[in-house]
């Protein structure tokens, strides 16, 4: 069966734009950081520029859009040890046609997603500017309550995990709002903590209505508390807690003192 045959009998995705090899101006060359990182590591690009290699510095993956403008998709790092060199004018560059913004993303994303260097907050942020769900959905929603994604832990409007924050998502978005909003009350002048929302989603997955208890949660400490207590339970068990184990955490907090009316650990959903 030929190459040919076999895209059009199993519908696979067209290659698309070839690309051209071409050599562009180092000054001529942008970067949109609505997708690209902006947190490159300045110890890195200056061992870069030191021992600049023409054979590992390969070709960049630049995109045209119709104004002209020629963006960076992949090799930001590379373009920037050449501009701290000062000596190099123009690099090796494989020049495709840009649709926009979000095509450049959609680049982004197929190059890098595979790549352990790229933070996972650079590629929910890609994938988010790509158009691509369910990241699209949770940014939106996001945005709707003053929030975002971002690699800034300390950030109090900021949601620094967003791989947790997809997989909730996917599995009970309504869990994983109530989630956000409720953490947030919690914390108060706080950021928000993957353990708190990976307990209380696990919660409110299991049908237990956290907000009742949220006072209470407050008034042992919080943020504070919480990963306290799922510590302990990490250490009693000698074991890393998952989700469920998050959510452990967080009843003992719930059940703190009380005599009656205990919330029990559901059972696994």
């Amino acid at each position: 069966m030929s190459e040919v045959n076999k895209v059009e009998r199993y519908d696979w995705v067209r290659p698309g734009d070839r690309g051209r090899q071409c050599k562009i101006a180092v000054g001529d060359l942008k970067f949109d950081h609505s997708y690209q990182r902006r947190e490159v590591s300045n110890a890195n690009t200056l061992a870069l520029a030191r021992g600049f290699n023409w054979v590992a510095f390969n070709s960049i993956v630049v995109m045209e859009r119709d104004n002209g403008e020629k963006y960076v998709v992949d090799g930001q790092q590379r373009i920037l040890a050449a501009m701290r060199r000062g000596d190099i004018n123009e690099v090796p560059c494989i020049l495709f046609k840009s649709d926009g913004r979000e095509h450049e993303a959609q680049a982004f994303v197929s190059l890098n997603v595979r790549r352990a260097k790229v933070s996972a907050v650079a590629k929910f942020n890609a994938s988010y500017r790509a158009a691509l769900n369910p990241e699209k959905q949770i940014g939106d929603w996001l945005k709707t309550i003053g929030m975002y994604v971002t690699a800034d832990g300390k950030d109090l409007r900021g949601v620094c995990f967003p791989a947790h924050l997809i997989q909730t998502w996917n599995r009970d978005s309504d869990a994983c709002k109530q989630a956000i909003v409720i953490q947030r009350d919690i914390n108060g002048t706080e950021p928000l903590h993957s353990v708190c929302h990976n307990g209380i989603w696990w919660l409110i997955h299991n049908g237990i209505d956290v907000s009742q208890h949220a006072d209470k949660i407050k008034q042992l400490g919080g943020r504070s508390a919480i990963l306290r207590s799922v510590k302990s339970l990490e250490i009693e068990t000698g074991l890393k807690a998952g989700v469920r184990g998050c959510g452990i955490g967080v009843i003992r907090l719930i059940n703190h003192k009380r005599r009656t009316h205990k919330i029990a650990i559901p059972d696994e959903a």
